[in-house]
């Protein structure tokens, strides 16, 4: 069906010849090749942020888990050490009633009390309640340091991360 005049069908072929159309398909075959090879590395790209963001849970929920467990582990030692206290307090307050009823009651035997005795054994009390004070001191400080630890540990896991994560 080859019309001539107004009718025409315009052919490429005839106006530029087939030189033309055999570069425009090569041109189209790399402009594809070209789009797949993007593609592949945003696929690629994406895979690793996925992969990434997994790891990123993972570690949080590891981060998580072991939180819990220190506290737990925390909350045990408070309850040892409130019934360790408990226990010493119940121990000087037998040890105060004994010394409050030899207090009130008077030798039959030997040496009357005095003055003395009475300020030797309220020094002694004194001693041991300092002795005390300053146990639980020491052990607050030790318990702050620990937290203090604590924390520099997560900082410096905290820093660790980040630089894994800038240096992807």
């Amino acid at each position: 069906m080859r019309s001539e005049g107004p009718f025409t069908v315009y052919n490429h072929h005839k106006a530029r010849g087939d030189e033309f159309h055999d570069n425009a398909k090569l041109t189209k075959s790399i402009a594809k090749q070209r789009v797949q090879e993007q593609l592949d590395i945003l696929r690629q790209r994406k895979e690793h942020e996925r992969q990434l963001f997994k790891e990123q849970i993972q570690t949080e929920e590891e981060n998580f888990r072991i939180q819990q467990q220190l506290k737990r582990l925390q909350h045990l030692e408070n309850q040892r050490f409130v019934q360790l206290q408990i226990e010493a307090r119940s121990r000087v307050r037998q040890h105060e009633i004994v010394e409050v009823k030899s207090d009130n009651t008077k030798a039959h035997y030997g040496p009357e009390e005095t003055e003395e005795v009475h300020e030797h054994q309220k020094q002694r009390r004194l001693e041991q309640q300092e002795k005390v004070r300053n146990a639980y001191l020491s052990q607050m400080q030790l318990s702050s340091l620990d937290r203090r630890l604590e924390r520099e540990i997560e900082r410096a896991k905290d820093s660790k991360n980040l630089e894994t994560i800038l240096e992807m």
